[in-house]
């Protein structure tokens, strides 16, 4: 994912396809600078419903942290998720 999350993975994976991993994903910040934003598009040819849209998803998608827990085998995965801001 390069600049935009971190992905660490820990656990183990047995021959008989066993899963037993927890992971844990980091987002940095995602999604354009609204000030650079409103200036590199002209005001006529964006409405600003879009750029209220593009920053509110940005937003919420920045900074995160997602912790997941994986288990079951490797045809038939359960995970378990849990979402938390930083």
């Amino acid at each position: 994912m390069g600049n935009y999350a971190r992905v660490f993975i820990d656990g183990t994976v047995t021959l008989s396809e066993r899963l037993n991993l927890n992971v844990v994903a980091n987002t940095h910040q995602v999604g354009i600078d609204p000030v650079l934003l409103r200036i590199a598009v002209c005001p006529r040819c964006r409405p600003p419903a879009a750029l209220a849209t593009i920053n509110r998803a940005s937003n919420y998608l920045s900074n995160r942290t997602v912790r997941l827990r994986v288990g079951g085998t490797i045809r038939s995965p359960t995970i378990q998720v849990n979402w938390r801001r930083c």
